[in-house]
């Protein structure tokens, strides 16, 4: 009975030491994009008009060589709001981002480049830069973890 009993606890740390170990890892949940994602963007040569952006990751999916695609609804908060939906591939080896956005409920706005940058090694914010393809106009995004979605 006492055998039992240890070997029932041994089972539970060992469970949650794996869970803990994998947290961190390629492949774990700090790895996962899944969630509400918020902060801003400016563009380089506005650096006084700082956009909020909001974008919430509902799904997700296996892609190649390992890389993760996220996609869900995104939003921008200037004097007008603006609806896209964001698509992001991410590779969790390299921890690189790609974020492109869809096409926006606002006429005429720019969404003819893609956001590249890294996710952080706790999974809390990412860091990126914007090439428009059509006239190269840059600016930098940067978004913080509000809370972790799906799983």
């Amino acid at each position: 009975m006492r055998l039992a009993r240890w070997s029932a606890r041994l089972a539970v740390v060992a469970v949650l030491l794996v869970g803990t170990l994998a947290w961190g890892q390629p492949g774990g949940r700090a790895d996962g994009v899944l969630g509400r994602w918020t902060g801003t963007f400016v563009w380089d040569d506005e650096p006084d008009r700082v956009q909020r952006v909001e974008i919430e990751f509902t799904a997700e999916a296996s892609g190649p060589g390992g890389s993760r695609r996220f996609i869900g609804p995104g939003v921008y908060r200037t004097e007008r709001v603006t609806r896209f939906e964001a698509t992001l591939d991410y590779d969790p080896r390299s921890r690189e981002i790609r974020l492109s956005e869809g096409e926006a409920d606002e006429p005429g706005w720019v969404n003819d480049g893609v956001h590249v940058g890294t996710l952080s090694p706790d999974g809390s914010r990412i860091e990126a830069r914007w090439v428009s393809k059509s006239d190269g106009h840059q600016g930098r995004l940067v978004l913080t973890r509000a809370d972790r979605g799906g799983k």
